[in-house]
């Protein structure tokens, strides 16, 4: 009997002693592998999940960070990074993975390096001096000076308001251009071919019913055709230009639209971000063929961001005979 008691104990200390993976491991083990296919958006899910679970995970913060500054968000990627060197900081002592956080913080906020700067100038000054008044002060100044390179604190500047003005948004295309007469839809013809990335290709439609917004108002004259895409139209040698807002029902990142005349490239947007309402108006004029038709063909690119978010559309895709 002593025999199996002797036993039983041993196995429950083995128990313990062998590590058991958690959720939050295997959230960061998925997040992981989807973080090197750029899934960023689909990683950035466990990773917060994983957070959840054990909130002072390093590994966690710096897969967090990174994926933010993937995506463009100093203020975000800052805030991880603050809290990375925090948790090391509460830990006590100096480590490789806190001053290396220190130095992205710099990297990514100046402002920031120059407050730690000042803080290094004012401990080496407390160190040297011999009066334990000044050098209280001294210390003081310094706790101040790295809580607010580090993000504990912040400064808000009080700023005189300014009078309210109402924000109406119409596309700068929309008010400046003129009635071209009678024109014909691309959502009536229909395409020589269409290569489309996740959903195919639709016509005045989406996959759960939702339309594009365009002014305020539902567009209900549409391509859908999710990046990356490519689609192409016959059309009459008599058309002399094409019309057409570009839009995504999703992510905005990374989405380009291009426009080729008979495979010759003759519009070509930024990324579609960087337009203030993240719509882009498009008018291009289609030159003079012999031909009796041509081929326009609308493509979608994406440069960046989540493949699977880039639900893009042509709004009023339209072409104008004058």
């Amino acid at each position: 009997m002593k025999a199996f008691f002797g036993i039983a104990v041993l196995l429950i200390l083995l128990a313990a002693a062998v590590p058991v993976v958690g959720a939050a491991d295997k959230n960061y083990d998925a997040a992981v592998k989807l973080i090197r296919s750029r899934n960023y958006d689909a990683a950035k899910i466990l990773l917060k999940l994983s957070l959840k679970e054990n909130p002072t995970s390093i590994k966690v913060l710096k897969a967090l960070a990174f994926i933010a500054e993937k995506k463009k968000n100093k203020r975000e990627a800052l805030d991880y990074y603050r809290k990375i060197v925090l948790i090391q900081k509460a830990k006590g002592g100096s480590s490789k993975t806190a001053d290396k956080a220190r130095q992205t913080i710099v990297r990514l906020s100046p402002a920031s390096g120059l407050i730690l700067q000042k803080y290094e100038e004012i401990i080496a000054k407390a160190q040297a001096t011999k009066n334990e008044d000044e050098k209280a002060l001294l210390q003081l100044s310094a706790k101040i000076l790295q809580a607010l390179a580090l993000g504990e604190v912040e400064i808000t500047i009080a700023k005189k308001p300014k009078k309210e003005e109402k924000a109406v948004p119409v596309s700068p295309l929309k008010q400046k251009r003129k009635p071209r007469g009678r024109y014909t839809s691309l959502t009536t013809l229909e395409p020589l071919f269409a290569e489309v990335g996740a959903h195919g290709y639709k016509v005045n439609q989406y996959r759960d019913g939702r339309k594009p917004i365009i002014n305020e108002k539902a567009c209900g004259e549409f391509l859908y055709t999710h990046a990356a895409s490519e689609v192409a139209f016959r059309i009459p040698a008599t058309a002399r230009f094409f019309t057409a807002t570009g839009c995504s029902l999703a992510s905005k990142e990374g989405i380009v639209f291009v426009v080729k005349l008979d495979d010759e490239e003759i519009y070509r947007s930024k990324r579609l971000e960087e337009y203030p309402l993240r719509v882009v108006d498009i008018e291009v004029p289609l030159k003079h063929t012999r031909e009796k038709t041509k081929i326009l063909k609308l493509v979608v690119e994406e440069e960046s961001g989540d493949i699977n978010m880039k639900h893009s559309a042509w709004c009023f895709p339209r072409i104008y005979k004058r």
